[in-house]
């Protein structure tokens, strides 16, 4: 049944103005708004991780150097890359994270920065879990280009999804050609680059994660009620009343069958409840993929045609809030799947996540910073001072 007015719905029933200059954010028709409800929880998730995304920041440029170590002068080449303000030495950072970085002073008094050896052993477990996790992500990039209407996804697009899948730098050498049961590597135009192609349908990868979860959680299929298997968890803000909770638009969207993510939807009627609803699934799988269930907003927009998501991404996220949740914390906004998280907490960690807990005590900041532990012994044993780094950094 087509749904004409749905477009202007929204399931929590509000229509109050939101403007935005982004274009990510369109709102969808002229004169038509819906109040975005905060969420402190996963914006506090964005907060808690922005020192330490610096830091993983310089760890992908030492990371590459050869022996990873760096002048610091080099390094304050690439302040932008890694965001650290003009107004800021990296010495000064590096002595914030004392477990991560060392800074060494040469014979001829150049600042130097590298690893810690405790930092060293971090990285080199990251990469054994790194390796043993590259089937799941194989079978990622399977499910993501047997959604895909094309069956065909552009490797370039790929590559801004690489860290939420849990790819290595240079999957595109190193793991592309390296599955030739699952995909092959199709060279595309100048335009458009070389493209990652599905080779064989897998039904077996054809089962999304909600599905997933309603069969094996009886605690989630009771919660959405029996004979709903096309519900999904709707996380309400607080503050919604009962009535609103249990409202006729909410039930019936709940109950309205739809097509699988999976499935090709050919010329299904637009706009209609279950093509929003097929893209609600379509989102919801997407993010499920991903290692934190959350993703860049913009990335999923280099995706819109390949899924035939709606035009107006952000009007569509808004309406379904109780799914998704668009934080704009940081220079991009970010979209997370709400049901993975409680607070600021993502319920289920892969070994690669938590491998990123264990960045994360790392970077934790000691109250009192000390000179001595980045510093040289001269000649006298004495350890040199902040300044000794300065000329450095001078012309940063």
């Amino acid at each position: 049944m087509a749904f004409t007015s749905f477009p202007h719905m929204s399931l929590l029933g509000f229509t109050l103005h939101f403007f935005t200059q982004n274009s990510f954010l369109s709102t969808g028709s002229k004169g038509l708004s819906i109040k975005r409800h905060k969420d402190w929880g996963l914006d506090n998730a964005l907060r808690l991780e922005k020192h330490m995304n610096m830091v993983l920041r310089v760890k992908e440029i030492l990371a590459k150097e050869e022996s990873q170590v760096m002048l610091l002068y080099d390094l304050g080449k690439k302040r932008r890359k890694v965001r650290l303000s003009r107004n800021k030495k990296f010495a000064a950072f590096a002595r914030k994270y004392p477990r991560v970085f060392k800074v060494i002073i040469d014979d001829e008094n150049m600042a130097w920065i590298e690893f810690t050896e405790e930092f060293d052993d971090v990285l080199a477990e990251e990469e054994r879990v790194r390796v043993a996790y590259e089937p799941i992500a194989v079978e990622s990039l399977t499910k993501l280009l047997m959604m895909a209407t094309s069956h065909r996804l552009q490797i370039e697009k790929l590559a801004h999804l690489k860290k939420d899948l849990g790819l290595s730098d240079d999957f595109r050498t190193q793991l592309l050609y390296k599955y030739p049961q699952f995909f092959k590597v199709v060279e595309g135009n100048h335009r458009d680059g070389a493209f990652l192609e599905l080779v064989s349908w897998h039904p077996s990868l054809a089962c999304t994660f909600r599905e997933k979860m309603l069969h094996l959680n009886p605690d989630m299929r009771k919660s959405l009620g029996e004979g709903l298997p096309y519900s999904f968890k709707l996380t309400l803000p607080n503050g919604i009343s009962s009535q609103k909770r249990n409202s006729a638009t909410i039930v019936r969207f709940q109950e309205r069958e739809f097509p699988s993510p999976y499935e090709d939807i050919g010329m299904m009627r637009q706009p209609s409840l279950e093509t929003e609803k097929r893209h609600v699934a379509l989102i919801h799988e997407f993010l499920s993929l991903t290692l934190q269930k959350r993703v860049i907003a913009d990335t999923l927009s280099h995706f819109r045609k390949d899924f035939r998501l709606p035009q107006r991404l952000q009007s569509f996220l808004l309406r379904h809030q109780n799914i998704f949740y668009v934080s704009h914390k940081g220079d991009r906004y970010t979209i997370f799947l709400k049901e993975a998280y409680k607070g600021s907490t993502l319920l289920e960690k892969s070994p690669l996540v938590r491998m990123k807990d264990r960045f994360s005590q790392l970077c934790e900041m000691p109250k009192k910073f000390s000179v001595g532990v980045f510093g040289r012994q001269d000649d006298h044993g004495e350890l040199m001072d902040d300044h000794e780094f300065s000329n450095a950094e001078q012309d940063e």
